[in-house]
């Protein structure tokens, strides 16, 4: 009898023979691992970090909040050879954060927007549209 084989749970095929033994079929594509904090010898994280895209320049980033109060952004352009590390808290002259930071990209406007909160409670935004200084920071309380 062929062996049977049942749907692929991330991308594991779990194949079971005629003698009733499982085996899994690890013939695919592996995750990776890259420590982005010793890549770029960016600060280590007091909060949670987040990701997203940016369509513009087909770059990825991920912003957090570092144990010095600062927003770091880790960047990665498409044709780039590596990991890089931004403070947007010193690049925009914003306040120090107190809460974790979120980010997106605007298609309209073709920008970038990180948003967190300050120890005054005070939502602060650091944006950059490719024509601006490296980030900018607006405040609404």
């Amino acid at each position: 009898m062929p062996p049977s084989t049942k749907p692929t749970i991330k991308g594991i095929k779990h194949i079971t023979d005629s003698d009733k033994s499982r085996h899994e079929n690890t013939n695919i594509i592996p995750w990776n691992h890259n420590d982005l904090t010793i890549a770029t010898g960016a600060p280590t994280a007091a909060g949670d970090p987040v990701g997203y895209t940016w369509d513009a320049d087909k770059s990825e980033y991920t912003v957090y909040r570092g144990n010095d109060g600062h927003i770091h952004e880790l960047w990665l352009w498409f044709n780039n050879c590596g990991w890089r590390h931004n403070d947007l808290t010193i690049a925009a002259g914003a306040p120090a954060a107190a809460g974790d930071p979120a980010g997106y990209t605007w298609d309209v406007d073709k920008s970038e927007h990180v948003i967190y909160r300050d120890n005054d409670a005070h939502v602060h935004e650091l944006w950059f549209n490719g024509q601006n200084s490296p980030a900018q920071s607006q405040s609404a309380t």
